[in-house]
């Protein structure tokens, strides 16, 4: 998931960033600098807001695809969301059938990178990849519904985007699909690289040396894909009970990413296989019923890629059994790094000097805050606590 700049804040002397904007909606009031923001801001378009009720707080949306129904393909896509109210009265979110996407949003710098879909009659701006996907969906008559967070959650609203992300693991964990979808690629890799790799993998085509190159094209583009270096991607895949893995029009098993690692590994080391091995290898023994501490979760994974910085930590809270952070899109880089510390500092203390040492030194980098002296205070605060405690 893309996390939103924010970008109107007036600086305090708490070292925290304090929001402007009306205390009843939390609007983002800002410029927003990507394209489908800034088209979809013009356009005052939110997605209806959940009701007042009590409840309200575990509500999510579901998106359904409006079916091609004889039309032309290249004819808008339209789509609608489920009627909310019935995910907290007669059936529970928790316990319908729905899809929840994993994807990279992709870049949003110009015009180009950005499609209009329909909701509800308006005209609602998608970054290509997402774009790609539903156009996927639709010629496949996969109406959904599903979860997608770009469109599920009203982005320029604070508060509800600070319940939805508390919300994510749940939504990830409940689903009956995780669908990961590495995008539409070219024609000629698809009907050449890709399908020869599905092919050779279930042994419909014999796996030969002429065959090297069209198959080292489709596996580079699986295996090296953006996707596999984001961040949210951790806690979506480990979270979910069942994924699909899409490439365009062909559909994998997560288990065929292990076969496919395997079984093709050895005759291509000029293909980085790093970041894919470190997601799909560590699912195959992540335990979700085991205790995860919130510094090992950061150690591991914090190098893995997102936009907003704050997402460095927020990203990963699903993958932790127990803490005391609080998604808060208002406190400032400096404040989460504080936070962190404060809330981990028993477990952190529990191990020796360097690893204590590393680990802040490492928040500090995730967070961009190397060349900060607030932080560099807080650390070599933290870091006297650790020894007068030995």
């Amino acid at each position: 998931m893309a996390g939103l700049r924010i970008e109107k804040f007036v600086r305090n002397n708490r070292n925290k960033d304090t929001f402007v904007g009306p205390a009843d909606r939390l609007l983002l009031e800002y410029n927003p600098t990507e394209e489908d923001q800034a088209r979809n801001n013009r356009r005052s378009w939110h997605p209806r807001p959940f009701d007042k009720t009590p409840d309200a707080q575990k509500k999510i949306r579901l998106l359904k695809i409006v079916p091609l129904d004889g039309q032309d393909a290249s004819s808008p896509i339209q789509c609608y969301f489920l009627d909310s109210s019935h995910f907290a009265n007669k059936i529970s979110w928790d316990r319908m059938e729905y899809t929840a996407l994993s994807y990279t949003w992709g870049p949003a710098a110009s015009s180009g990178d950005v499609k209009d879909i329909i909701i509800y009659g308006e005209p609602v701006s998608v970054r290509c990849n997402l774009w790609d996907f539903l156009h996927a969906m639709r010629q496949s008559q996969n109406e959904g519904p599903f979860w997608i967070d770009a469109l599920c959650i009203d982005q320029l609203q604070l508060e509800e985007k600070a319940r939805q992300l508390e919300l994510m693991p749940k939504i990830y964990e409940k689903a009956s699909v995780v669908l990961v979808w590495l995008g539409a690629c070219e024609e000629a890799l698809e009907s050449n690289g890709i399908r020869l790799l599905y092919n050779q993998l279930n042994l419909r085509e014999p796996t030969s040396t002429s065959g090297d190159t069209h198959r080292r094209y489709g596996l580079k583009y699986m295996v090296e894909n953006k996707y596999w270096t984001r961040l949210w991607i951790v806690q979506e895949i480990f979270m979910a009970r069942k994924i699909h893995v899409y490439t365009g029009g062909h559909r994998w098993d997560f288990s065929d990413l292990m076969r496919i690692q395997r079984k093709f590994e050895a005759a291509h080391p000029d293909i980085n296989w790093e970041n894919w091995k470190g997601i799909v290898e560590t699912k195959q023994t992540w335990d979700r019923k085991k205790k995860h501490h919130l510094h090992n979760v950061l150690h591991q994974w914090s190098h893995q890629e997102c936009r907003d910085t704050h997402d460095k930590v927020y990203g990963l809270l699903g993958l932790v059994s127990k803490t005391k952070i609080n998604i808060d899109l208002s406190i400032s880089e400096v404040g989460l790094f504080e936070a962190v510390l404060e809330a981990e500092k028993k477990h952190i203390y529990a191990r020796k000097f360097p690893y204590t040492s590393e680990f802040a030194e490492r928040l500090m980098k995730s967070l961009g805050l190397q060349d900060n002296e607030d932080a560099g205070k807080i650390k070599i605060d933290f870091l006297k606590a650790w020894k007068g405690k030995s």
